[in-house]
């Protein structure tokens, strides 16, 4: 009986194996049509997250993010920051039309951060979540890949260059650098299943 179970099991999984697989992504504009057309997606992939990696704190990768989420947040308008290193300052994110009284802010211990967004992150009624970290270990960025996806929402992480050596979960990774007065130089490092895509550089007001 046991045996007949597993066999009958094995014949299953082979046939979902053999079957062709697909996920309708839904993306959302940066509400920047520069950004949209260098995007390698054309915009943001709902259900998902993306990597800013920031050359030097304050080149303007918090500011990019808030600028590029809004569309997320226009079918969900709650939206989330969890502040581990004291770095979000409420009153920018008003001036790019986030609205606070729809605003979550976690005040995050270091070691409580990376769980706090992945909750978040996982939310359905979140439109978009935003984390700055200085550190975080391959394990938690999995769980947050598995936690946008069942969110639906958008997330964007800020992490220093020296993160460029881990492994990537997010559809994207994108790199800031200072290029100019109040201007950024963004190189895409990682676009999920588009190698074509990486290398790709735009410049934008910060």
């Amino acid at each position: 009986m046991q045996g007949s179970s597993f066999a009958h099991l094995r014949a299953q999984i082979s046939t979902l194996e053999q079957g062709p697989f697909e996920r309708h992504e839904r993306c959302v504009s940066s509400s920047f049509p520069e950004v949209d057309a260098w995007l390698p997606r054309a915009g943001f992939v709902l259900g998902s997250f993306v990597e800013l990696l920031q050359e030097t704190v304050g080149v303007g990768a918090y500011s990019i993010a808030l600028k590029w989420a809004r569309q997320a947040a226009v079918p969900k308008p709650a939206w989330a920051v969890v502040d581990g290193e004291a770095s979000f300052n409420p009153a920018v994110a008003n001036t790019y039309g986030w609205d606070l009284q729809k605003l979550i802010l976690v005040r995050a211990a270091h070691e409580d951060a990376g769980w706090s967004f992945t909750q978040l992150l996982r939310s359905k009624d979140i439109g978009a979540c935003f984390w700055a970290s200085n550190s975080m270990d391959n394990m938690v960025f999995r769980r947050l890949q598995l936690a946008a996806e069942r969110g639906e929402g958008l997330g964007f992480v800020i992490r220093p260059m020296s993160a460029l050596r881990k492994p990537c979960w997010g559809s994207l990774r994108i790199q800031v650098m200072a290029c100019g007065p109040k201007k950024v130089r963004l190189r895409v490092l990682h676009a999920r299943a588009q190698p074509n895509a990486t290398q790709a550089e735009i410049e934008v007001d910060a």
